[in-house]
């Protein structure tokens, strides 16, 4: 049973789901790029932490405290991003196993789209 399935209630908050889910399908990419890169895996699996933490910030928040969490949500879901595209690129990662994880990210992000 996943994060999403054990505790989801009917009034959360999707991106957060959807974020927990990249972290559960991203993690043996990140801990097989620890072995190769340990800062970028480090900055990987902060980035993608912080995206959780300020959503769950960010949804019992009102007004500009509420954008600023949802900003900084979505700043750190390009970082995380970014950081495994750069992993691709110096070929520690390949794309397959990724993409999934990069997919849940994408959804994430079209949600803050909505809210801005």
């Amino acid at each position: 049973m996943t994060i999403e399935q054990s505790h989801r209630s009917p009034s959360r908050f999707q991106a957060i789901d959807h974020a927990l889910r990249a972290i559960e399908l991203l993690r043996p990419s990140v801990l097989r790029l620890k072995k190769r890169d340990a800062h970028l895996a480090d900055q990987v699996r902060r980035a993608l932490s912080n995206v959780c933490l300020n959503l769950g910030e960010g949804a019992y928040r009102a007004g500009g405290n509420q954008r600023l969490s949802f900003r900084r949500a979505a700043g750190e879901a390009h970082e995380a991003i970014i950081a495994l595209e750069v992993a691709v690129a110096w070929r520690v990662l390949d794309v397959s196993e990724v993409a999934v994880g990069l997919d849940r990210l994408d959804h994430v992000l079209a949600i803050l789209a909505k809210l801005r």
